[in-house]
């Protein structure tokens, strides 16, 4: 009601200062005192309309309050809090040399340890080394060996029933040994050098181990044990989250479209979540990738996976990669599973763009949630408008 107040105020002051300007022409009759009006004219319209929308934008900010301060109370972010350093076990190289050096003997490799060397600490407890060694023939190799401390093991259970369903060496660096010790799980993987990309150059990089995730059809059975649509990372969100990103502009266009989006989320959700899944990787960054002896991209950090529909791992670079990338990764997918020889572009950047979507409501950023909002909805109506045109096609051929 206030707003459509606002909207007839405006159009009185319109009509009120054209009858002036046609006034002071018809009074005075000077070229000058009439382009000095209209241009008062424009700029006072332009000051009326402003001062109209910020009202109006306030208002709704107040009156949605209550809303958007649940939203900021119920905090849905999939990652646990940050790592509490204090509360961090701290674990000393010289037992983790007593633990692998013991275990390698077990085995009878031959493989004695020259060096550890820490190389990270995940958010999750995740102790990462990295090990020069040496064996019987003199020949130098690299290890990575991930420690798992008891308040994390499951993270290494949830990872090794991917890792022990998959060809070794393809995702994740080929696990040699793994060795329970004092409440530690220690893993020995095959090593490599920690990759040191440009950023700018990381997504094609990513890309090529995100082609390999595609490629591995989803009726493997440990993958279909774990992963279900309704476990999807998509549904953390809901139609009241869409809603409330029309505060974040005063467009009245934008927010039309975010409304409508809001009005059709479930059914668009439903859509993404029936194209063909595919595995994600929700730790697929520069610090987990390692290149391997045959110099191809491996990630050796899969404790928080799932089955997603596919186009979802690309959500970080959907912006920045170009459809020939995108085309090239759907590609390698295709020839390995027939599930995917139907899955369009337009689909991908879709359950992409919904996936960063997701996540940006999940960090508050809702200027850029926003826009990927607007994205979103974007790219479905282009996908109904391409099934309508089929549809009608399908029609005239029948006919």
């Amino acid at each position: 009601a206030l707003q459509q107040k606002l909207r007839w105020g405006v159009f009185v002051s319109h009509i009120a200062l054209v009858f002036f300007i046609i006034y002071e022409l018809v009074q005075n009759d000077s070229t000058y005192e009439a382009a000095t009006f209209l241009i008062s004219f424009l700029l006072a319209r332009y000051a009326i309309q402003c001062v109209s929308d910020q009202v109006c934008f306030s208002s709704k900010v107040l009156y949605n309050l209550p809303k958007l301060s649940m939203l900021f109370l119920d905090e849905k972010v999939e990652e646990p809090s940050g790592l509490d350093v204090k509360k961090t076990i701290k674990i000393d190289k010289l037992l983790i040399h007593k633990i692998l050096q013991s275990a390698l003997n077990k085995r009878e490799l031959g493989i004695q340890i020259q060096d550890i060397r820490f190389s990270k600490l995940s958010a999750y407890g995740v102790h990462c080394f990295q090990l020069d060694t040496t064996s019987k023939n003199g020949s130098n190799k690299k290890f990575y060996a991930k420690i798992y401390s008891q308040q994390y093991k499951f993270l290494s259970e949830h990872e090794f029933k991917l890792l022990n369903s998959l060809e070794p060496g393809i995702l994740h660096p080929r696990v040699l040994l793994m060795e329970n010790y004092q409440g530690f799980r220690c893993v020995l993987c095959e090593g490599g050098e920690q990759v040191n990309i440009d950023p700018k150059h990381f997504p094609d990089a990513a890309t090529k181990i995100i082609a390999k995730m595609w490629s591995i059809p989803s009726t493997n059975k440990a993958l279909d044990a774990f992963g279900r649509t309704d476990n999807s990372l998509l549904n953390t969100i809901t139609s009241a989250d869409i809603e409330i990103l029309d505060m974040s502009t005063a467009d009245e266009r934008e927010r039309c479209d975010i409304n409508r989006l809001a009005t059709e989320f479930v059914s668009l959700k439903d859509y993404v979540l029936q194209l063909p899944l595919a595995l994600h990787n929700q730790d697929l960054n520069m610090k987990n990738v390692i290149l391997n002896s045959k110099n191809d991209c491996q990630c050796f950090q899969w404790g928080r996976w799932s089955l997603e529909p596919i186009g979802v791992s690309l959500w970080k670079w959907i912006s920045i990669l170009n459809d020939e990338q995108i085309l090239a990764a759907l590609k390698i997918a295709s020839l390995n599973r027939c599930d995917c020889n139907s899955v369009s572009l337009l689909q991908i950047k879709l359950s992409a763009s919904l996936m960063a979507l997701v996540k940006h409501i999940q960090k508050k950023n809702f200027y850029t949630a926003k826009d990927v909002a607007i994205d979103v909805i974007t790219l479905f109506d282009r996908i109904k408008a391409e099934h309508e045109s089929k549809n009608l096609f399908n029609v005239k051929e029948i006919d």
